[in-house]
């Protein structure tokens, strides 16, 4: 019975612990921060100062990966890659109006519609050095003449200069055939029968130094006689000297059988700005007079204190948001 009593009491003492300190075990870590003062936030980690984020902009804190800090003198944007405080935290960016990350990607450039007949039509201002490589996407529309079009950079038509290798699919019959001399870099063309469409696509090498290959895929729609033809060229320019400055499309022949409603377009790999946003803040003019106008139409009430530009590059989209304060 002793020994009995002895096991209770100890029993009695562990759940005592226990329950003395299951409370602390139950609850989950809690870190205690000393939130910036002065700077923000403006929103959950997003703090603002005059300058670049350093030990003297900061303010008394702890910051954490992630945080965004605004520089409102320069419009810059900083983003925190290691946490600390405001002497030992890092910050990377400094990214404004053109700033964040760039990355190469096709844009169209040009385009080109063909309102009458014609025989050949020119794209110019290249710089194929710079860009390396162009892509032409069109629908060629028979005149009733079927024709294939070819590509010449810097409008050269020496023959000499243009080889040709395809496969062709025309009916059920697959052939294939070579040239050492051709009128241009062949990628598009329509049948004999008015109305009846090609489709083409034709990626283009550019860089000087190098003979500029070609690679294309295009097909033209079924006649009364025949079904849909495709054929996929591989083409060569041998210039490798010439930097392509202009683009020009021709006919095999020079006969002005690239149709109303025939469509171009012009592509190039270029770089594009991505990532760090621009946070701008314009104020009125603050001699404590209202903006007013009687007119119930869009009025331009200060274009020298409100006004902002931006410049969006060929083949980007501008997100724009406005947050205005207005006190009455």
């Amino acid at each position: 019975m002793g020994s009995n009593r002895i096991s209770n009491g100890v029993l009695l003492l562990l759940l005592g612990l226990f329950l003395t300190f299951a409370p602390v075990f139950d609850q989950a870590p809690r870190r205690a921060v000393a939130a910036p003062q002065g700077i923000g936030p403006i929103g959950r980690g997003l703090y603002t100062g005059a300058g670049a984020p350093t030990s003297s902009t900061l303010k008394t804190g702890i910051y954490f990966l992630g945080d965004r800090y605004i520089d409102t003198t320069n419009q810059l944007a900083y983003t925190c890659v290691k946490a600390g405080t405001a002497s030992t935290s890092v910050w990377s960016g400094g990214g404004g109006g053109g700033g964040g990350s760039s990355v190469i990607t096709w844009q169209q450039i040009a385009t080109h519609t063909t309102g009458t007949a014609e025989a050949s039509f020119t794209w110019s201002g290249l710089n194929g050095d710079a860009d390396v490589e162009y892509m032409i996407v069109g629908k060629a529309v028979s005149t009733g003449t079927g024709d294939t079009l070819y590509a010449q950079p810097n409008a050269d038509a020496t023959t000499t200069h243009y080889h040709t290798q395809e496969v062709v699919g025309n009916n059920a019959t697959p052939s294939a055939g070579a040239l050492q001399a051709d009128v241009g870099l062949e990628f598009c063309g329509a049948t004999a029968d008015a109305g009846s469409t090609g489709r083409c696509i034709l990626h283009l090498y550019a860089k000087s130094g190098y003979n500029r290959p070609a690679v294309a895929h295009w097909g033209k729609g079924a006649t009364a006689t025949s079904r849909t033809v495709v054929v996929a060229p591989l083409d060569e320019w041998i210039d490798t000297a010439s930097n392509i400055t202009s683009l020009k499309v021709i006919t095999s022949a020079g006969g002005a059988n690239i149709g109303v409603g025939s469509y171009f377009e012009l592509w190039a790999l270029r770089p594009i700005t991505i990532g760090q946003p621009t946070l701008v803040t314009k104020d009125g003019n603050g001699n404590g007079t209202d903006y007013t106008t009687a007119s119930t139409s869009y009025q331009d009430v200060d274009a020298t204190n409100l006004a902002y530009t931006a410049t969006i590059p060929n083949g980007s989209k501008a997100t724009s948001w406005y947050d205005v304060e207005a006190v009455v």
